[in-house]
């Protein structure tokens, strides 16, 4: 995305969003890209860079010599997923509180299966935090964090499941994760968390980052309870943004 960052991408999406929600557009489309660059005090590059993101999200269309045309379908829906970067800028989007409790932070040996996922030795030492997500104070994703010890830069718990996430990621040089979905049983130890019988079909995610070189550094596990998180997201059908 040219020289735009991601915090600056995401605040950017976000006046964008909030603009669109409190206007009215004719015809859906978009004041002008000098017009609007100013009223949100950004460069004319920087606003470019970041309609054509949304355009590839499906958030805009980009028509040449027509303009750009808001798709309001796609930003009212209060479970999307893929509205926020991280489980709290979701919730939030539901108008739901968001919090975060730390379970446990531990660390043991990498073993064989943490050894063959991140090509590291057996002997070397896997650090562990589990999380759970709250929606307004209710349990509503369970997360265990999982990375090699010799990669970490600070302690942790200062990149464990909170808003410092976009650092800690920037910190391993994360450039994108791999996201598996899958339907599993709900296992005894988060059915008492979710106050769900053992067992219960649930969504869960298993989540590979890689850094810049195409290297592993983190996994992520998530269990999501079926009643307090959905999962919505927009797929672009406009070739001409592709």
């Amino acid at each position: 995305m040219g020289n735009t960052n991601l915090t600056t991408y995401t605040y950017i999406k976000q006046k964008l969003m909030q603009k669109i929600n409190e206007s009215d557009f004719e015809d859906n489309r978009l004041p002008s890209e000098v017009k609007l660059a100013k009223e949100l005090e950004i460069s004319l590059a920087t606003l470019r860079e970041a309609l054509i993101m949304l355009a590839l999200e499906g958030y805009i269309t980009k028509r040449h010599g027509s303009g750009n045309f808001v798709h309001p379908s796609a930003f009212n829906p209060r479970d999307r997923i893929d509205l926020g970067i991280t489980f709290e800028d979701s919730f939030r989007h539901q108008g739901k509180e968001p919090g975060m409790e730390i379970v446990s932070i531990k660390e043991s040996l990498a073993g064989s299966s943490y050894a063959e996922m991140f090509i590291i030795d057996e002997r070397d030492i896997i650090a562990s935090c589990e999380v759970i997500y709250k929606a307004d104070d209710m349990p509503s994703i369970y997360t265990i964090q999982n990375i090699p010890k010799k990669i970490l830069k600070r302690p942790f718990e200062l990149g464990c499941g909170n808003e410092n996430f976009y650092n800690f990621l920037k910190e391993l040089n994360v450039t994108h994760s791999l996201n598996e979905y899958k339907s599993v049983a709900l296992p005894d130890k988060i059915s008492k968390i979710f106050e769900l019988p053992h067992g219960t079909p649930i969504l869960y995610c298993s989540q590979m980052y890689y850094n810049i070189k195409d290297k592993p550094v983190l996994h992520n596990e998530h269990y999501f309870h079926p009643n307090r998180f959905g999962i919505k997201v927009v797929q672009n059908w406009d070739v001409s943004a592709i």
